[in-house]
């Protein structure tokens, strides 16, 4: 066997570890030029030859470099010296986001995994699909590409289902963040929000407060992916009244335009009745019902109570507290990283991940 020259020896008596010597012997070989940018280092096993040290130290010495950014480990060529300027991406995450454009809540969870995944020396690329028109050709292009993970997040009206299809079909493991209760076929884990536990404090509120009669305003037909309300489980009636789309520009405008059409009508004969409570689906559809009901001369909480769906970080313009069903997108986004970073370190990835909702009695509902 050839002896290798290395620009370092080890010494067994010293008090540096043998990993940290090998570790450190390397990085003097780059920076003094011995090994230069573009270079393929020893393999592991001659490595362990040249240093009589066993390859478990080699591996966990290289390991070290590649972590710091100083080698790149490539697959059929062999270990590649970086330049001191090169950033040394551990891995390609791609994030499916198809509402991205119109929807705070995504928005907010696509910026923090970004965020969190660079930080973590993983390279996030976006691939927004418009929901309406289902192009997959950005997606299918950047599947050509080595990628390490895909996310998606939402449903985009239940395209998700063929996305993720796609993913698998390319053999990319996937992780999805949606409404839907259970995961779909072969994704490595799934998070949704529960908003059972907090939907059981709102209800316990409204025995409490002796409401007895709920109007739910929705927005949007009722899905499969929708929890059962509990309030009939606590002997309150609830009656449906669904918003007609108004079909402008802005998705915060039309909430608001749709609401405030819905309520004008009702209220401009002046016999409208008032359930005890009125739930809505969205804080902003909720702000323009109160700027309606109170024009028409209605107080609030007195003669109705009012509670929303929110999310934190964009409340609408409202003088008081709202009482709420409150999601954090900043939250989840940290966790929905914290699943990908998981996976991609190797690590087991719970099957379906919960992440609970929280109820806040406000001025509108104290």
């Amino acid at each position: 066997m050839v002896h290798m020259k290395l620009p370092f020896e080890i010494d067994r008596n010293g008090a540096e570890p043998l990993t940290s010597q090998i570790e450190h012997g390397v990085e003097r070989g780059i920076e003094t030029g011995f090994w230069k940018p573009g270079d393929i280092l020893p393999t592991l096993d001659e490595f362990a030859a040249a240093t009589g040290v066993s390859l478990i130290v080699v591996r966990n010495a290289i390991r070290r470099l590649v972590d710091a950014g100083r080698i790149n480990p490539r697959p059929g060529v062999g270990t590649v010296v970086l330049d001191s300027t090169t950033r040394l991406w551990r891995g390609h995450v791609v994030i499916v986001d198809f509402e991205t454009r119109s929807n705070f809540f995504y928005s907010r969870v696509n910026g923090i995994l970004r965020e969190r995944l660079i930080r973590a020396n993983y390279l996030p690329s976006v691939v927004s699909v418009a929901a309406e028109e289902y192009d997959m050709e950005p997606l299918n292009a950047i599947l050509r590409q080595p990628v390490s993970l895909v996310v998606v997040l939402g449903t985009g009206h239940g395209h998700d289902a063929s996305t993720v299809k796609r993913i698998v079909a390319a053999d990319v493991p996937v992780i999805t963040f949606s409404e839907r209760k259970r995961p779909l076929p072969k994704v490595v884990g799934h998070m949704r929000l529960d908003d059972s536990g907090a939907m059981e404090d709102f209800a316990r509120h409204c025995v409490e407060s002796g409401v007895r009669k709920i109007a739910h305003v929705r927005l949007r037909p009722q899905n499969e992916y929708a929890d059962a309300m509990p309030w009939e489980r606590f002997g309150i009636t609830t009656e449906t009244w669904q918003i007609a789309p108004f079909d402008g520009v802005d998705p915060i405008e039309n909430i608001q335009r749709g609401t405030t059409d819905f309520f004008e009508t009702r209220l401009a004969g002046g016999k409208f009745s008032l359930p005890g409570l009125i739930y809505f689906d969205d804080d902003y559809a909720a702000t323009a019902a109160i700027v309606s009901l109170l024009r028409h001369g209605a107080r609030i909480p007195e003669d109705v109570r009012i509670v929303a769906s929110a999310r934190r970080g964009s409340p609408p313009p409202f003088p008081g507290s709202l009482a709420c069903i409150e999601d954090d997108p900043f939250l989840c986004g940290e966790r929905v990283a914290e699943l990908a970073i998981m996976f991609l370190a190797g690590k087991p990835v719970p099957r379906i991940t919960q992440l609970p909702l929280t109820y806040h009695p406000g001025a509108t509902f104290p």
